[in-house]
């Protein structure tokens, strides 16, 4: 296994706790958070969401 695959893994972990608590707390299905573990465009998808998405929330 390439190490910067590992890398990716590693701060896909990292990120997935704290990303899951930001769902959750916007008032979306915290499931959403596990795109993260799509290397390279994981965050950028998550954070679109995140931007675009009705928050439940603030209904």
């Amino acid at each position: 296994m390439d190490e910067s695959i590992v890398g990716v893994v590693l701060m896909a972990l990292l990120l997935l706790p704290p990303m899951w608590q930001i769902t959750r707390r916007t008032g979306l299905p915290p499931y959403i958070s596990l795109v993260v573990l799509v290397p390279f465009l994981g965050f950028l998808i998550w954070a679109l969401v995140l931007a675009f998405a009705p928050w439940p929330s603030k209904r």
